[in-house]
């Protein structure tokens, strides 16, 4: 009986440490877009740390704009993923398509997205 006690106790503190890690990573990643932005704009690599200057930024913006615009983001790059994934399914040919032609247009698509929505910010 010790045992399945624990066992419940267990599962409960590391399902509220994985959701807790969950919600930081959001947090983190939210201000961390702009924080890139603002360091590749100003060309200095505080300019990455300056919280108040970062949460200026997105303010301007729009809290729910960027918000949801974030949103839409994480949706399109799902979208990638899920292309990818399924490109690779062909022998050979589709890694290669894969490392040559979705990752880098992903990740193209993404920054620009960060930099546009940067651009309206300042």
């Amino acid at each position: 009986m010790i045992g399945s006690g624990a066992s419940v106790i267990t599962l409960l503190t590391g399902s509220g440490l994985f959701l807790l890690g969950v919600l930081l990573m959001i947090v983190i990643s939210v201000i961390a877009n702009m924080g890139i932005a603002n360091m590749a704009h100003t060309g200095k690599l505080g300019a990455a740390f300056r919280f108040g200057e970062i949460l200026r930024i997105i303010g301007s913006i729009g809290w729910g704009r960027y918000i949801i615009w974030y949103i839409v983001l994480i949706v399109i790059a799902m979208l990638f993923s899920v292309v990818g994934v399924l490109v690779q399914f062909i022998p050979i040919l589709g890694s290669l398509a894969y490392i040559l032609v979705i990752a880098p247009y992903a990740f193209i698509f993404q920054y620009r997205a960060i930099g546009l929505i940067y651009r309206e910010g300042i």
